[in-house]
């Protein structure tokens, strides 16, 4: 291991971290994953001895989404939504997905129209849309991207066929462009992941289990929604 002590690991996709989990137990030392989990369980349960996980509940982030736009639209609202789809490969497509669906599912009114890849971008979320406004028309009432990048692609989609005022659109992570977007009111909502307070809790495990403490094999950094009530707090 060269001098290593610890070990932090962004999994790319959750496959193939068997050789790194075998490689740091062979060596003794911590493996800490932070961002992307690379386990199924919620409570950590599937953790191996000597390894942990930091990072947040991308589920979470659906949710706040989606109950952004319930908030905004009205619960007993006609509603047909859309979702932009992040990489198929990232864990976070899928559960920020799931989060979108698990709330507005409880609403009769709201009613999924269709879903995505754009792939993380901006260009490809707003070719998406300028589609979907096609296909759905005035049945649109809610875009729900995987990330900030997709959502403004969206909200550029919408602004050019003169509807947006007429459309919701949520993102996540609270880059710096999303946060101006907010501040002008072109993008509703976005869902703050924070990055640096993975990364240095991150840290603070692996140096925590180096010391020989006790130290939970599952640490959850909240995610925050973002709007305009509450983004000069946030930035």
């Amino acid at each position: 291991e060269c001098g290593v002590d610890a070990r932090v690991v962004v999994a790319v996709t959750p496959m193939g971290v068997d050789p790194i989990i075998d490689m740091a137990a062979e060596a003794g030392i911590p493996l800490v994953f932070v961002n992307r989990n690379p386990f199924s369980a919620d409570d950590g349960s599937d953790i191996p001895d000597g390894v942990y996980y930091v990072g947040s509940n991308e589920i979470d982030a659906g949710m706040y989404q989606a109950q952004f736009v319930v908030d905004t639209v009205g619960a007993d609202a006609e509603c047909g939504y859309v979702v932009l789809l992040g990489e198929l490969s990232n864990t976070a497509t899928p559960l920020r997905t799931e989060g979108n669906k698990k709330v507005l599912g409880e609403f009769e009114g709201y009613k999924f129209l269709a879903e995505q890849t754009g792939n993380w971008q901006r260009d490809q979320g707003m070719q998406i849309t300028e589609n979907w406004i096609t296909t759905y028309g005035d049945d649109l009432c809610a875009v729900l991207a995987n990330n900030d990048e997709m959502a403004l692609g969206a909200v550029e989609a919408l602004e050019a066929a003169g509807i947006k005022d007429k459309v919701v659109v949520a993102g996540v992570d609270f880059i710096d462009d999303a946060a101006v977007a907010i501040e002008e009111g072109r993008l509703d909502c976005s869902v703050k992941q924070d990055g640096k307070g993975q990364g240095e809790g991150a840290v603070g495990v692996a140096l925590a289990a180096l010391k020989g403490e006790e130290v939970d094999k599952l640490t959850v950094v909240p995610f925050v929604p973002v709007s305009i009530e509450n983004l000069a707090e946030m930035k």
